[in-house]
């Protein structure tokens, strides 16, 4: 391990990798899942939790803003691209295919992530480019 990196092969002061669910979300105009008073975003959260190894770092949020195209997530590291996933089930192989994608994240060093996305992630795209601090305007 080199001088720069800290416990477990991570940088100095790098924040760890995140993946927020909107528990808001509703899906394809329903605001609750039929026979349920359960968000879909909400279902996904809880499916995700569900299956997450111990010490993920997995955390609801209440409204990603894109609320045409849910159900959302994104993923999310200092110093990395921040990636929306969106137009998702809420369903056991969405669950798991973020999960997937949560550790292909992780081991990328800028956050793109390289190679096909599964089918139940439509729409998987980076927000912006990550910088570190004092690197240009925000």
């Amino acid at each position: 391990m080199s001088t720069s990196e800290g416990a477990g092969g991570r940088r100095a002061g790098r924040s760890r990798d995140v993946l927020r669910v909107c528990v808001t979300c509703r899906w394809r105009g329903m605001d609750e899942l039929p026979g349920t008073d359960i968000r879909p975003g909400q279902r996904l959260y809880d499916l995700v939790m569900a299956r997450a190894a111990p010490g993920s770092q997995i955390h609801p949020i209440c409204c990603l803003s894109n609320c045409f195209r849910a159900c959302n997530a994104v993923l999310s590291a200092r110093g990395k691209a921040a990636i929306m996933l969106s137009e998702m089930a809420p369903d056991e192989a969405t669950a798991d295919a973020l999960l997937a994608t949560l550790g292909r994240y992780a081991a990328s060093g800028d956050g793109m992530i390289v190679g096909g996305n599964p089918d139940v992630l439509p729409v998987v795209r980076a927000l912006r480019p990550g910088r570190e601090p004092g690197e240009g305007a925000p």
